[in-house]
C-alpha cells in the first residue's frame, strides 16, 4: 500500500508502473523509463564496464568512475554535481563521452541538485 502511496504522490500511472517494471525484469541498468522523460537517453552509460573501450576507461577515469561506481549507477561523488557545476576537465571528460548538459542533469544527477523551484521554472 505505501509503494501505491507513494506513486500517486509522485503522479505516476499504472502504465508507467508497468514500464518501470519490464525495464526491470529485463534486466536494464536504467529502471526509468524512456516515455517520462524527453531527454535523449544515452544509451552509452548503461554500456557494461567491460565492452568500454580502453579510451573510454580511461575517460572514465577523468570522471572520477570505477568499475563499481560505473556498474552502480548513482554512487559515483561526480554525479552529484549538476552538469554547469562540473569543473572544465570533467565536463569536457563527459561531453567526450557524448553526454550533453541535459542528459547529464537528467540520467546521472537525476537533477538532485536542483531546487523545486529551478525545476518548476524549467518545467
Amino acid at each position: 500500500m505505501k509503494l501505491f502511496y507513494n506513486v500517486i504522490a509522485l503522479g505516476l500511472s499504472v502504465s508507467h508502473l508497468s514500464l518501470l517494471s519490464v525495464a526491470r525484469n529485463q534486466n536494464d541498468a536504467a529502471p526509468i523509463s524512456r516515455e517520462l522523460t524527453d531527454v535523449d537517453y544515452p544509451e552509452f552509460r548503461f554500456k557494461n564496464w567491460d565492452m568500454l573501450t580502453s579510451d573510454e576507461k580511461e575517460i572514465l577515469g577523468i570522471l572520477d568512475y570505477s568499475l563499481s561506481t560505473w556498474s552502480s549507477p548513482g554512487t559515483a561523488a561526480v554525479e552529484r554535481k549538476r552538469f554547469s557545476e562540473l569543473p572544465a576537465d570533467v565536463k569536457g571528460a563527459a561531453e567526450d563521452l557524448g553526454f550533453t548538459e541535459k542528459q547529464w542533469d537528467c540520467y546521472q544527477n537525476h537533477y538532485s541538485s536542483y531546487t523545486w523551484f529551478e525545476l518548476r521554472d524549467e518545467n
